[in-house]
């Protein structure tokens, strides 16, 4: 789950509106902004949510809405080198190639502190920097994606360990290589661990997602040495809507509320509780980043389905400034809704050639007791709700549906990106 998020980082970041002091403020309804959400009839006794659409693409004509993204498609690590030159010289050293870091409170690597307000993102109204109340002179960190890295201490985790193998890169090639200046060796140290990173998604990770069938029919094999993955000009790489709002977030229904911290031994010494984590870096600052990944390595992640546990659910981004959280569930739905996406049994038919008439149809992918339920809701059931009660394949985290958007996507990622050969 903590690597797909790493290549979620990469790959997909959806801007939301901003507006200085027009901030939508979506409660309660009706929506009091032209840019806050769809109004859907809740209990009374139901707590609002305020959530904002999309921003929208200023092609100045007129037609469907689309939306933008702030970052490159390529699985090219700009959640660690930045994808502007302005970021991208933002943390680095300079000198030997290097990328900037920091010591913990106990010695140990973290990333660069945040410099404030320059590294907040003027259309990301969720990735923001909360300091601990009790400790508020802990600053937050910075990476390639500048605050986004702070959404949680194991996505920040994830990133210090590639900005580290980074620096490796650049003592290594310094040694065998003294003549060359700082920029070969930033550039060099960059291209090994892109190669790195790639050979980990198409060797280790997608595997592991994918069942071996559907590995082998979209061609994400790693091809044996001495031979590359033919670029091909005709498929483009970018990302697909189904796969950035629907597919790739089924990782959602994985995540765990509670996370072990593990010793050098890997014993389990305590544990990270997520709601009380969300934007704020204290469990690093501490020196808890090598347990943490030991208790990523160790810990089992929950199963695909469509439950997503409490700390996604009632404390996703708890703020104890702003006593406020949200709810990544309702996210997940309302931004398929805000993108346009069709319906689930549009997938279905195109990923399997199964036509859907009636609710019969669904005992094919959905289980009897779960299509029962959608019954008593839906009349057009969302992709993600659709994708995440099907049935898992077997050797896959993810049914059919998924699967099938899944493939398509990473074999254009593979296939559209002339470096990846």
């Amino acid at each position: 789950m903590e690597w797909g998020q790493v290549v979620a980082h990469d790959s997909v970041k959806t801007l939301q509106y901003f507006g200085g002091n027009l901030d939508p403020f979506c409660c309660p309804p009706p929506a009091p902004h032209p840019e806050c959400g769809l109004y859907i009839p809740a209990p009374p006794d139901m707590t609002c949510l305020t959530i904002s659409r999309s921003t929208a693409c200023n092609t100045c004509r007129l037609g469907a809405r689309d939306q933008m993204t702030a970052t490159p498609s390529f699985l090219d690590l700009s959640m660690v080198y930045g994808f502007t030159d302005e970021r991208a010289h933002s943390i680095r050293t300079f000198s030997g190639g290097k990328l900037q870091t920091n010591k913990s409170l106990v010695g140990t690597v973290i990333l660069p502190e945040a410099v404030l307000p320059q590294d907040l993102d003027i259309y990301d109204l969720v990735n923001t920097c909360h300091l601990q109340v009790d400790r508020l002179w802990l600053p937050c960190f910075r990476a390639g994606d500048g605050i986004r890295t702070n959404q949680q201490p194991l996505i920040a985790a994830m990133i210090t360990v590639l900005v580290v193998r980074h620096n490796q890169h650049c003592d290594g090639l310094a040694k065998v290589n003294p003549h060359w200046d700082d920029e070969t060796l930033y550039q060099e140290s960059r291209h090994l661990l892109i190669a790195e990173y790639n050979y980990i998604n198409f060797k280790e990770y997608l595997p592991s997602i994918l069942n071996e069938k559907l590995y082998d029919f979209f061609d994400l094999n790693v091809k044996p040495y001495g031979k590359y993955s033919k670029y091909n000009a005709k498929v483009n790489p970018s990302v697909i809507q189904e796969y950035g709002i629907a597919a790739f977030r089924y990782s959602h229904a994985n995540i765990n509320n509670n996370f072990p911290i593990l010793d050098k031994n890997v014993f389990k010494i305590s544990q990270m509780q997520l709601k009380f984590n969300f934007n704020q870096m204290t469990e690093l600052w501490d020196g808890n980043k090598n347990g943490l990944i030991k208790g990523m390595c160790e810990d089992r992640q929950k199963n695909t389905d469509l439950t997503y546990l409490s700390d996604i659910r009632n404390h996703l981004f708890l703020s104890q400034q702003r006593f406020s959280a949200t709810d990544l569930f309702v996210k997940d739905i309302f931004r398929g809704r805000d993108h346009g996406l069709a319906s689930y049994v549009y997938y279905v038919q195109y990923c399997t050639g199964i036509h859907i008439k009636g609710w019969k149809d669904l005992h094919h992918l959905i289980p009897i007791h779960i299509v029962k339920q959608l019954m008593e809701i839906y009349t057009d059931i969302d992709l993600i709700i659709g994708g995440l009660a099907e049935t898992l394949m077997d050797g896959s985290v993810v049914g059919p549906t998924f699967a099938c958007i899944l493939g398509i996507q990473f074999y254009h990622l593979k296939y559209g990106d002339r470096s990846a050969g």
